[in-house]
């Protein structure tokens, strides 16, 4: 099979495991980051429109 294997071959097959390892990690982390964002987001919304239903309310006593 392979008897030997040069430096940068060595480093030329880690590179190739490593980096789509990296790139999904880093995704992973992305949308992770950005559904914590949506759902903050989506709390506030919810806050706002309930004291906008509020604000009406009283607004018509």
């Amino acid at each position: 099979m392979v008897n030997h294997l040069e430096t940068w071959e060595i480093l030329l097959i880690a590179l190739l495991i490593a980096a789509p390892v990296l790139l999904f990690g880093a995704v992973e982390l992305i949308g992770r980051a950005n559904r914590r964002k949506a759902q903050k987001i989506a709390q506030r919304n919810k806050v706002a429109e309930l004291e906008a239903r509020r604000g009406a309310r009283d607004a018509r006593r």
